[in-house]
């Protein structure tokens, strides 16, 4: 693929492609709100982090790894944040690609990924406001949605802190308004911040005082998630607006603590030095890395407010709190205001009546807001009272925790809070009928947490709008004048587009309850319905892909898979005759195993599972080149095999006849991955198996390319065997026969004539 640095690889080199002695592969860019970077500059950057991580190359090296235990672990391309892009690749890309680099004066070591990639100052337009530790992949998806709403020019320049500030070391300047970031929001017309649906950067300090610095200056400011613009028929409430409510920058927190301590004081209108290390002469005293320091780390004794981790606040802020409370509180109101402005004035819900159940739905919004009620209660917050719901359920010392709510548990919450009307609790909140689209199976001994990520989950594979609308027995039926479950539910999947089947992690999960509620899913045979397995990590389309076109999101649990496979083979063993079985469960057996056949055997093929392989292929009615093989990046299971290095899984999926010439979402095959990761001894078993060495991804590029390009050089990958190999292979190509075929094809007279008189009888026609 492009090198998102490609044009400086030629500004380090002379004309034979030799490292110059010249100057360094950066053009520096001295003011930092010059410092933006393109959407197609970003969205060169997610190619090349895609490659990265879907060939398995990107790792966790960091010393804090070692610490959390995740060193040497994999980078998934849905778990990589902005900490792992600075510190597994713009920390490691820039020194390997510009040794020289390091010292370019007295005061930069290096310098920033938009002065590596960019060749001019790219002043800022946009300024991004977002959380280092959200999902990157979400934040493209974010960047992407506000390009498409705001009609921009892949050539608009976005300010993103990682890109814009050397991540080698900055100088933020003596005061906050000489920082980066205060810099670049006098200069941008607009302000956007990236709000996780966790609403995890309303928790930032640093993005509290972009906030606060934008509404104090009256400046354009807008909210955007993964799924679109806040306020928008995407995102409209939920945990959000909750979040929103209660911001407050006092419970905020910043990476470094001192910085945390500056912005606070600013805010207060106190000295924002105060508290901070100083040099003789009164200034702020910095580390080499451009930082400031706590003078007093002190805590909080007296038991009053703590931090979000749980820990005492700082003597300093706690003081600062007490004293200033007045400007705290303004500050919070005016950007809760600002924000809610995004969102609109919430109305109030009359509530409805409503006889038939397979009306009672529930908008995603909705389920989201009766999770954010359910935590908030949990642990109950009343010291003198036992909790109203789970008085007889919870034994004595035992602690009511949200996590480990089970579905039995929020129904009697539910049952509880609709007791005095008497009624289903979407009737308390919803104002009309709601049909649904989507029914979901309910287990009582699952976990409401799990489910809820499951739902989240399926709600993002589908690019559902928070409007979307669920069936869920416990919110949708009267739990005080319990009506018939079944007759409900099957009515409701008469009616929805949908059927989700929610697997769990639980090993005692009832038999009978489960072939009760999975079986009728298999045998929906001949209709028009989307049926869908998920789970708290990831979902799987079985009979029609997602919108997006795949079949996979996430990391489906192949653990939970093989259970369920175990106990449907177990109940049709029991009930049916060795020497006579049902066509019927037999088709439905099959058809299980063709949904899950792509998740087990991407799994087969990254353990290096053989004897797995050949299992499942011998399998009737399973066709290897189905797109229901594909993961969430289009991986084959071959593609997978190679990314691991997974010889035996390789060489089983060969031999089942899988064509060593698939292609991912990119159009990358197998070869090309080999190349890519240095694998000479893969790239010659799947030459030798039938792999056109000739084969261009979506970039035009073949594995020989590939391999002269090492894009993975940085961590240490070598790609001179591949290459030598590749080369070989090309060169063996009888060109001057490829010619002559070519040649007498486009000189055939029929071939040419047949179109031509195709033409005219057409051109008569529309005459």
């Amino acid at each position: 693929m492009p090198l998102p640095w490609t044009a400086k690889l030629n500004e380090c080199s002379d004309d034979d492609g030799e490292e110059s002695d010249g100057d360094q592969c950066a053009y520096f860019i001295d003011k930092v709100e010059e410092r933006a970077m393109t959407v197609s500059q970003l969205r060169s950057l997610r190619t090349f982090l895609q490659h990265l991580t879907k060939t398995e190359l990107l790792k966790h090296t960091t010393e804090r790894s070692k610490t959390n235990g995740t060193q040497g672990h994999l980078i998934p391309w849905m778990n990589l944040n902005m900490y792992d892009i600075t510190s597994e690749v713009i920390t490691k890309v820039i020194p390997h690609v510009d040794p020289k680099g390091e010292h370019i004066d007295e005061t930069r070591r290096w310098y920033s990924w938009v002065e590596f990639v960019a060749d001019e100052p790219q002043p800022a337009k946009i300024m991004f406001s977002h959380w280092w530790g959200g999902r990157f992949s979400d934040f493209m998806q974010a960047v992407d949605k506000m390009t498409l709403d705001q009609s921009l020019s892949i050539y608009t320049p976005i300010w993103v802190c990682t890109f814009a500030i050397c991540q080698f070391g900055e100088n933020f300047g003596n005061k906050l308004m000489d920082c980066p970031f205060i810099q670049t929001l006098k200069t941008v017309d607009l302000t956007v911040l990236i709000v996780d649906y966790q609403a995890g950067s309303l928790s930032r300090t640093w993005c509290g005082l972009e906030v606060h610095y934008t509404t104090q200056n009256e400046k354009e400011f807008m909210l955007y998630t993964s799924a679109g613009r806040v306020g928008s028929t995407f995102v409209s409430g939920g945990p959000l607006v909750e979040a929103v409510k209660e911001w407050d920058i006092r419970r905020s927190e910043a990476s470094d603590p001192p910085y945390r301590r500056q912005i606070l004081n600013y805010v207060a209108k106190v000295n924002e030095l105060d508290g901070l290390k100083k040099t003789k002469g009164g200034e702020i005293a910095l580390d080499k890395m451009g930082r400031p320091h706590l003078e007093d780390d002190r805590l909080d004794t007296s038991g009053g407010m703590t931090r979000l981790n749980g820990e005492p606040e700082f003597l300093h802020e706690a003081k600062l709190f007490q004293k200033h409370a007045k400007r705290f509180e303004q500050l919070n109101m005016m950007v809760r205001l600002r924000v809610m402005a995004n969102l609109g004035l919430p109305r109030k819900v009359k509530g409805c009546r409503e006889a038939d159940p397979a009306l009672r739905g529930l908008s995603l919004n909705q389920l989201r807001v009766v999770s954010a009620k359910l935590e908030a209660s949990c642990p109950w917050r009343d010291d003198d009272e036992d909790c109203p719901w789970l008085d007889d359920e919870l034994g004595e010392d035992v602690e009511l925790e949200y996590n480990r709510l089970t579905t039995n548990q929020v129904s009697l919450w539910v049952q509880w809070r609709t007791m005095e009307e008497s009624c289903s609790y979407m009737e308390l909140v919803s104002d009309d009928p709601q049909k649904p689209q989507y029914a979901l199976n309910l287990s009582e001994t699952q976990n409401w947490s799990e489910r809820m990520m499951a739902i989240e989950l399926f709600a993002e594979a589908q690019q559902l709008p928070d409007s979307a609308v669920f069936f869920v027995d416990i919110l949708s039926m009267n739990m005080n004048d319990r009506e018939d479950a079944e007759e409900v539910f099957r009515s409701v999947k008469n009616e929805c587009e949908g059927l989700i089947y929610l697997l769990s992690n639980e090993e005692d999960r009832d038999e009978d309850e489960v072939l009760d509620t999975l079986g009728p899913m298999i045998m929906e045979i001949g209709t028009n319905k989307g049926i869908f397995f998920a789970s708290r990590h990831g979902v799987l389309a079985c009979s029609q892909a997602f919108r997006s076109g795949t079949w996979v999101h996430g990391d489906f649990d192949v653990q939970v898979i093989y259970r369920l496979l175990a106990l449907v083979l177990k109940n049709d063993d029991a009930e049916n005759d060795a020497a006579e079985v049902d066509n019927e469960n037999f088709r439905a057996v099959l058809r299980l195993h063709s949904w899950l056949a792509g998740p087990v055997l991407r799994r087969a093929a990254r353990k290096d599972d053989a004897e797995s392989v050949k299992r499942i292929c011998s399998l009737p009615g399973l066709r290897l080149s189905s797109d229901t093989m594909k993961d969430h990046l289009g991986r084959m299971p071959l593609h997978i095999a190679v990314a691991c290095k997974s010889v035996s899984a390789l060489k089983a999926l060969l031999e089942a006849k899988m064509d060593p010439n698939v292609e991912d979402d990119m159009k990358d095959r197998p070869l090309h991955y080999a190349a890519m990761a240095g694998q000479e001894d893969l790239a010659q078993i799947l030459v030798a198996a039938g792999a056109d060495p000739w084969g261009e991804n979506c970039y035009t590029e073949t594995a020989l390319q590939v391999a002269r390009q090492s894009p993975a050089a940085f961590l240490g990958v070598d790609t001179t065997k591949v290459v030598k190999f590749l080369s070989k292979k090309t060169q063996a190509i009888p060109w001057k026969d490829v010619m002559k075929t070519f040649h007498s094809f486009i000189r055939r007279p029929s071939a040419v004539g047949s179109a031509m008189s195709a033409a005219r009888e057409l051109s008569k026609v529309a005459a």
